[in-house]
């Protein structure tokens, strides 16, 4: 059950970066404050459009909304610390981040996914370190 709810989530997390202003989401360099709270928002309008579709679990909404929440409270849109953060929006930020630096941005190319993995390993407060532990072992077997 868990895995389905994962999966509904993960599909469905930034469902709204199609919509955002393509120049947020393709600008060359770092956002601006101003422009980074903007894109912060992306969490907010994707959950209300999803919350007018029937069907979609609780917990899937928890993971869209928890996705960029970090463990040590630095994450948005709300701050969450440790176990505030649902389970799968755990998971789903050590995937959100891994995808994110393997995947080639208009400002850098993709990370090889042991560079991925060192980043990731060294910023390890922001993550679960059991689920993290999981992340690698299942990407280190592959």
């Amino acid at each position: 059950e868990n895995l389905k709810l994962l999966g509904a989530g993960a599909l469905l997390h930034d469902i709204v970066h199609s919509a955002m202003h393509e120049e947020l989401v393709n600008k060359q360099g770092k956002l601006s404050d101003t422009e980074f709270n903007l894109f912060k928002t992306h969490v907010a309008e994707g959950i209300n459009i999803l919350r007018k579709h029937e069907g979609l679990a609780k917990e899937s909404l928890k993971l869209i909304l928890h996705h960029h929440e970090k463990m040590n409270g630095k994450g948005y849109p709300f701050l969450l610390t440790g176990n505030k953060i649902s389970f799968l929006g755990q998971i789903a930020a050590i995937a959100d981040a891994y995808d994110m630096l393997t995947t080639t941005r208009p400002y850098r190319n993709a990370l090889t996914s042991f560079q991925a993995l060192s980043t990731i390993i060294k910023e390890v407060d922001r993550y679960d370190p059991m689920l993290l532990k999981i992340f690698i072992k299942i990407l280190v077997r592959e």
